[in-house]
């Protein structure tokens, strides 16, 4: 075998080996990058699902603040202050805080730098129900100035563009839809199909059952 040959098979070689190496390297790249892709994919609807559970439980407890205060309102004057509602009013400014972690505040790099970071620029308007609340538990002028009649109907219709506000952020019609659709799929029953195996044992059951019969 000539020299040049030999050159030339064991170039050949290299670039085969070396075709083969980028082959491999792009098979194995695309798999790592389809299984980060994934685990991607996974941990943001494993953070989106925690997220929602805190939102819903911290909303959750804002309804019943508000219920709560709402029922304790006798029709408005000096007698709604009791310590009740009073407390009901500094659970609510703790449940306004609360929120700004759910829902910051916008601008917040251009409207009131001179304030902490997370009361800075404009506050979300789910978290105006909760304030407006707060007001109108505290003073008499603010039911005026929201246009009540009393402190009662101000905290039920406060609550209750809460509550449309927080589904609007939630969209619970979609996700219902979403299980439905889960739940339908579940309950179509695929046929089993037998494997040829399974098959070929069945037959030979069926045949030695029918031949001791046939012999007894």
């Amino acid at each position: 075998m000539s020299t040049e040959l030999v050159s030339i098979i064991i170039a050949a070689a290299g670039i085969i080996i070396a075709a083969a190496g980028a082959v491999l390297g792009w098979f194995f790249g695309t798999r790592t990058e389809r299984a980060t892709n994934k685990q991607y994919q996974l941990d943001a609807r494993s953070f989106a699902a925690s997220w929602e559970t805190d939102l819903r439980a911290w909303a959750f407890e804002a309804i019943n603040v508000l219920s709560e205060a709402s029922e304790r309102c006798t029709g408005g004057g000096s007698r709604d202050k009791s310590e009740a509602l009073l407390a009901c009013r500094s659970r609510l400014s703790a449940l306004i805080d609360q929120g700004r972690f759910f829902f910051p505040n916008s601008y917040h790099e251009e409207v009131g730098l001179h304030k902490p970071e997370a009361y800075r620029g404009y506050r979300h308007p789910i978290l105006d129900y909760l304030v407006g609340a707060c007001r109108i538990i505290g003073s008499e002028e603010a039911i005026e100035s929201f246009g009540f009649d009393d402190r009662k109907s101000a905290l039920i219709s406060l609550k209750r563009s809460f509550v449309s506000d927080v589904q609007i952020a939630l969209k619970p019609r979609l996700q219902i839809r979403e299980i439905n659709r889960l739940i339908e799929t579940s309950r179509v029953e695929t046929p089993a199909k037998d494997s040829p195996v399974s098959k070929y044992l069945l037959d030979r059951i069926r045949q030695k059952a029918h031949s001791q019969k046939r012999n007894g």
